[in-house]
């Protein structure tokens, strides 16, 4: 149930009354017997369920997790990736246990 605020217009008495949306108020002061108006008020909002913020807070931080990760995984320069030292310095790579020497 919702809870209004309603202020005595001749003895400015404030009264926090709770009651449906549709319902009506308290028509006179209970004090002076004044007409009794409702006050505005700020809105009580209350989010339930199971982490909806919290879902959307590692949303962003996984996006940009991913994006950090992209721009760590891409070589120097922007270009493609550097060849490795021995392609580089014209020695063959070979594949398996022989290593292309002469070992008696």
């Amino acid at each position: 149930m919702p809870v209004y605020d309603y202020a005595c217009t001749v003895c400015d008495r404030i009264v926090e009354v709770t009651h449906g949306i549709h319902a009506h108020g308290p028509a006179t002061c209970e004090v002076c017997g004044g007409p009794m108006r409702k006050l505005l008020s700020t809105p009580a909002i209350v989010f339930k369920g199971s982490g909806w913020a919290k879902k959307d807070a590692q949303a962003s931080s996984h996006a940009k997790a991913s994006r950090k990760h992209a721009v760590d995984k891409a070589p120097p320069g922007g270009g493609e990736a550097a060849a490795p030292a021995d392609a580089a310095a014209g020695t063959p790579k070979t594949s398996g246990g022989d290593s292309g020497g002469d070992a008696h």
